[in-house]
């Protein structure tokens, strides 16, 4: 068949692999995915795999109480802005959530996530694991004074994570922490790591950091940790609880369990899906727990459902017969 100009006057494609349009190269033989050896104008692209055209932005919802991470081509159309701590840390939100699309999951590109959530109002993270840290030097007050109750760094690559300072720093909410993975044999900077986490109980790893001997005070005020001394805040104190120290064994982390929790003022039902439902006394998932909740805990009351960023992870849900049945 005919296929002569079949781009004609197309002056802006470019195929996957940089090949470029010209005048003269507009038929069928460059209706082709552009590789090595075979130029054409078509990019092959998987399932939620970015274009050559994507650009890593986040947006911020108009309600200013969500922060989105995007890494394709629609920054323009979304009103997206640069990622830049600068460009959202004059807007912080009480109750802000933060999420990663899956799109992010791509981006490798970044150096520094320095402050990024500090004192933002932080509550939440959703999709923390499209977080690439592969190429991260700069951690410094990362999540300083967040509210999260729970922050999931176990997919995080510390490899290259030379300045750690007060990285969780004054995370007054935060609870557990599991840093199993983390590398800091390069950490050049972790002074203050936990700093005044007052209600941090559980730091879960089975490594002692060696390069931590000398960092000062990085358990500073976790008063919630089990053995916790305030002569013995240094960092001479990061190893496993069985060597003196106040990390958890990750053989003895709970796994995590969607749960409901009642407020004690019986007016509010919240959410969960962590591994904190019998520290918290939370409500199981069996199948009678909403009639336990209405009638056993006073749920007749409830006026409020909260639910977490946590249970944005839980996709096992089959019904909801009756969940907020005679609720006010």
């Amino acid at each position: 068949s005919n296929s002569d100009g079949m781009f004609d006057s197309c002056n802006k494609l470019k195929g996957g692999s940089g090949t470029t349009f010209n005048v003269g190269n507009d038929d069928q033989t460059y209706a082709c995915v552009d590789k090595a050896g075979q130029p054409g104008y078509f990019t092959q692209k998987r399932f939620g795999e970015p274009t050559i055209d994507a650009k890593p932005y986040v947006v911020l919802s108009n309600d200013n109480t969500q922060l989105t991470f995007y890494y394709d081509e629609f920054k323009e159309v979304r009103g997206g802005m640069n990622v830049d701590r600068n460009n959202w840390k004059n807007n912080a939100g009480k109750g802000r959530i933060v999420v990663f699309d899956d799109s992010f999951a791509y981006y490798t590109g970044l150096t520094s996530t320095a402050q990024w959530f500090s004192s933002c109002g932080v509550v939440g993270f959703v999709g923390l694991e499209n977080l690439k840290t592969d190429n991260v030097t700069d951690m410094k007050e990362m999540f300083y004074q967040c509210a999260a109750r729970e922050i999931d760094v176990t997919g995080f690559n510390t490899s290259k994570a030379t300045n750690m300072f007060a990285m969780f720093g004054e995370c007054f909410n935060l609870e557990t922490i599991d840093v199993r993975h983390f590398n800091i044999a390069k950490g050049t900077e972790i002074n203050y790591m936990f700093y005044s986490c007052s209600r941090l109980k559980t730091i879960y790893c089975d490594n002692t950091w060696d390069a931590l001997s000398s960092a000062d005070s990085p358990f500073y005020f976790c008063t919630a940790l089990t053995g916790y001394d305030s002569a013995k805040t240094s960092g001479d104190y990061a190893k496993p609880i069985a060597d003196g120290g106040y990390f958890t064994p990750t053989s003895e982390k709970p796994a995590k369990e969607p749960y409901a929790l009642l407020s004690n003022d019986n007016k509010t039902v919240t959410f969960y899906y962590d591994e904190n439902r019998k520290s918290r006394k939370g409500y199981e998932f069996a199948p009678d727990w909403a009639e336990n909740l209405r009638w056993g805990g006073n749920g007749a009351d409830v006026t409020t459902a909260v639910f977490d960023s946590s249970f944005a992870g839980y996709t096992s849900l089959t019904s909801t017969a009756s969940w907020f049945e005679e609720w006010k």
